[in-house]
């Protein structure tokens, strides 16, 4: 006589893990996907932003060439000042967007799909026969 839990409980086990397994897989790729979406999302904000920012850096700038030209006094100072702030400002937002968009693309759950790899790998080279 076979055990209750022998045999053939070994299969409905295992089913039950691949499936538990395959969940969890799934729900790491869409925790990976919205980390990704929500990178783009807050990169592209920063790269609008710097767009919008940087016609005020050549606005400042060209203020600061027209006030150096036509007085020689330290008005024009102030205005490079203000064009320096700006453009660095805008340096900053460029860079920390254009990062956030490399690390959102390619849109692939890569982690979620090396870790599916390795299951699968596992599963192909674990013995065929369970006995308990």
């Amino acid at each position: 006589m076979l055990k209750k839990n022998g045999l053939f409980s070994a299969p409905k086990r295992l089913l039950c893990d691949i499936r538990r397994l395959a969940h969890l897989e799934v729900a790491l790729a869409r925790a990976e996907l919205r980390a990704k979406a929500r990178n783009a999302s807050v990169g592209v904000a920063l790269l609008i932003g710097a767009l919008l920012v940087a016609p005020l850096a050549l606005a400042a700038l060209a203020a600061a060439a027209i006030l150096a030209l036509a007085l020689v006094v330290p008005s024009w100072a102030a205005a490079l000042i203000v064009a320096f702030v700006l453009i660095v400002t805008v340096a900053a937002a460029i860079g920390a967007g254009a990062h956030l968009l490399r690390s959102a693309f390619p849109p692939l759950p890569r982690k979620a799909i090396e870790s599916t790899k390795k299951d699968l790998k596992w599963l192909l080279k674990r013995p065929k026969s369970t006995p308990e």
